[in-house]
């Protein structure tokens, strides 16, 4: 019997590969994360302060507001959030997946204050993510935890502790992701008893792949009934 069902966010529950913050279109940064500008900043943060890609990027969206002298706040940082687009049947299969007695849990190394803003976080049993410090005044300092790929193992050990008992059975426990930082995570699932499903949102992106990768399944990001996603999970229920 499925017990529950761990996510990746971004490309997998949405079809953008990359996170959206819609407050460094604010700061002048068009199309986000993928401006070039934004991208060079965030190489140069991880070479010159030896920080990973989490940090890095937490580092340049703040300094970005900062140099548009937009308050580092909660409210500023989610903007966008709310309006996420999602890939088709997302909504309906997180609440059926509720209703069936299945929890869901999204793992994500983005930024858990945007995802506690999206339409859908009231569809998961918890939230785990990269999070921030804030100063007295409630404004955004730094970052205070980053969810990096290798720690996403640690979280899944307390996710089977809660839901088996044993932080190393991981049976009847799905973790679904999108692309090469989800392989640790899948790594300790279909190492310790579970499955694991990669979905692509065009087959290109499905490609990368390997034979001896650690997945189950590598299936298209539709979550409708009668997809071969569905499927799959409700052969499961």
């Amino acid at each position: 019997m499925l017990k529950a069902i761990v996510y990746d966010f971004d490309g997998t529950l949405t079809p953008d590969a990359l996170p959206k913050f819609a407050i460094l279109e604010k700061c002048g940064l068009k199309n986000g994360t993928q401006n070039p500008l934004f991208l060079k900043r965030v190489k140069t943060a991880m070479s010159e302060n030896g920080i990973g890609l989490v940090d890095a990027t937490i580092e340049v969206i703040l300094n970005s507001m900062r140099e548009a002298g937009i308050p580092l706040t909660n409210e500023q940082l989610c903007l966008g959030a709310e309006d996420r687009v999602y890939n088709p049947g997302v909504e309906d299969f997180l609440t059926k997946l509720r209703k069936s007695g299945v929890k869901n849990y999204l793992l994500s190394s983005g930024a858990k204050a945007y995802l506690e803003k999206t339409k859908v976080a009231p569809l998961f049993d918890g939230i785990y993510a990269s999070t921030v410090n804030y100063n007295k005044n409630g404004e955004i300092t730094d970052t205070k935890y980053a969810l990096t790929e290798p720690k996403k193992a640690v979280v899944l050990r307390k996710i089977a502790k809660l839901i088996n008992s044993d932080p190393e059975d991981c049976s009847d426990i799905v973790y679904i992701g999108d692309g090469p930082t989800d392989l640790f995570a899948m790594e300790y699932v279909k190492t310790h008893g579970g499955v694991t499903i990669m979905t692509y949102c065009d087959k290109l992106s499905g490609e990368f792949v390997s034979e001896n990768a650690p997945i189950d399944h590598n299936v298209t990001a539709d979550y409708r009934d009668g997809s071969e996603l569905s499927k799959i999970i409700n052969q499961m229920i």
